[in-house]
């Protein structure tokens, strides 16, 4: 249980790259504000639809303290990617050991695994710190992220039609869950 909590994990991708996939610094945050910029302008994968700023993200990562954390995934020492494990419902006591997971990989590393190494990571993270239910909140849109979060066992649970208009369309708020109490470890 304590390797899943160490600050760092080496894998090998599907692709033959050597990734690490780490706990987040401060010195990380513009990276995954630029990451997460890309999505946004991509459209269809958050509900941001405007740029947010590295200022902005840095009050977003100052938010993470145990057991909260976010893990980024680093490929020849550049940040591809980032999950992070989060409060579910802040500040309500009675879903602390319910947390929520969001991902978000750069254009050019997704389809090759790392989306799959982040969830797994992220999962037994989650199981070693007492975390019972992982929450994934996404847009409808989104079935590529739907499909691997089902590959993993997330279920959906609930779905507010019609919840978000990105661009001129309207599209569906998906709540998927997975209860991670009791399961084995990847």
């Amino acid at each position: 249980f304590e390797a899943v909590r160490a600050k760092a994990w080496l894998l090998v991708e599907s692709s033959g790259e050597l990734v690490m996939i780490r706990k987040a610094t401060s010195n990380d945050v513009a990276a995954m504000t630029s990451i997460y910029n890309e999505v946004i302008a991509e459209g269809g994968f958050t509900g941001d639809i405007n740029p947010v700023s590295i200022e902005s993200r840095q009050a977003w990562f100052a938010e993470y303290q145990d057991p909260y954390a976010v893990f980024v995934a680093e490929a020849n020492h550049t940040v591809v990617g980032y999950v992070s494990v989060s409060a579910y419902r802040k500040g309500r006591q009675a879903f602390n050991q319910t947390c929520e997971i969001s991902y978000f990989i750069t254009a050019s590393q997704r389809g090759q695994g790392l989306g799959k190494q982040l969830l797994t990571h992220a999962i037994n993270y989650a199981q070693t710190s007492g975390f019972r239910v992982l929450v994934a909140i996404l847009l409808g849109g989104n079935q590529r992220s739907i499909s691997l979060l089902q590959r993993f066992g997330f279920s959906e649970v609930g779905r507010v039609k019609q919840a978000a208009c990105v661009g001129n369309e309207y599209v569906d708020h998906v709540f998927m869950s997975l209860q991670v109490a009791g399961l084995e470890q990847t």
